[in-house]
């Protein structure tokens, strides 16, 4: 039996631009979890260019959460030393933030959620407003499931917003894997024994490495998506067996991607 053909698109920083939303949630959240912190940064809905700027690096929304308290702390490492020290050493740092608050990634990741629970609940259009998508794509996805191709969204939120966001659009989506579902590379490991994947978008450089070392799903096409979330060195250290995707390419003919 013929296997369907899927293309696999990352959520926030290739489909949607959400970073009004992060800090907005993620300040909620941090206000919550510590009700000590009174920083008046806690207040504003501007959002710093220092959580701007690490946005590259974040994986899983808890980290967003603890980037909020680091950057709401006038002592904190990442206050005192700035985003491009702290980025350098980015997980080590966030293990240490997360060992000096006494908490854990659970907890974190729980409060966020709560926090956009709660955002949808009182202010659902608001909270919908938030999310801005990137030029284009949600009419380039649409052309491409016209093409006979289906769609996956592999996202970091939970399911149930990373749904209501896309449903705003009115863009029809045959899978939706939130966090809850695990490891994107875990998730296309179960997509390659049942479609025939034409490729991965992601805004991600180290999420693609890792599929390419992964025997399973190396042979997946990967795309890095140069309107998203890029670390500095990003397209430089782009890889040959991972294609730089751009905007006008992304915009053409399928054929034209490989």
């Amino acid at each position: 039996m013929t296997k369907k053909n899927l293309i696999i698109f990352d959520f926030d920083g290739v489909i949607i631009d959400g970073m009004e939303e992060y800090w907005s949630s993620s300040r909620k959240a941090c206000s919550t979890l510590f009700p000590s912190n009174k920083s008046l940064i806690l207040k504003k809905e501007s959002v710093p260019n220092s959580f701007k700027n690490l946005r590259p690096w974040v994986e899983f929304g808890w980290e967003m959460v603890l980037l909020t308290n680091e950057i709401s702390q006038e002592k904190s490492l990442l206050s005192q030393k700035g985003w491009k020290y702290f980025s350098s050493n980015y997980q080590e740092e966030c293990l240490k933030a997360i060992k000096k608050l006494k908490t854990d990634t659970y907890t974190l990741q729980l409060e966020l959620d709560r926090a956009r629970e709660k955002a949808i609940k009182n202010d659902f259009e608001k909270w919908l407003y938030s999310h801005k998508s990137f030029p284009g794509v949600i009419d380039r996805i649409k052309k491409i499931h016209k093409e006979g191709y289906l769609i996956a969204v592999l996202s970091t939120k939970n399911s149930v917003f990373t749904s209501k966001i896309l449903s705003s659009f009115q863009v029809d989506i045959d899978f939706i894997f939130g966090h809850e579902a695990g490891k994107k590379t875990d998730v296309l490991c179960q997509l390659i024994e049942k479609y025939e994947i034409f490729g991965f978008i992601e805004d991600k450089l180290s999420t693609l490495k890792k599929v390419k070392k992964n025997k399973i799903i190396s042979s997946i096409p990967c795309f890095l998506a140069d309107w998203g979330y890029l670390k500095p060195n990003d397209i430089k250290d782009c890889q040959q067996n991972i294609s730089l995707l751009n905007t006008k390419t992304f915009m053409s003919p399928l054929a034209n991607w490989h």
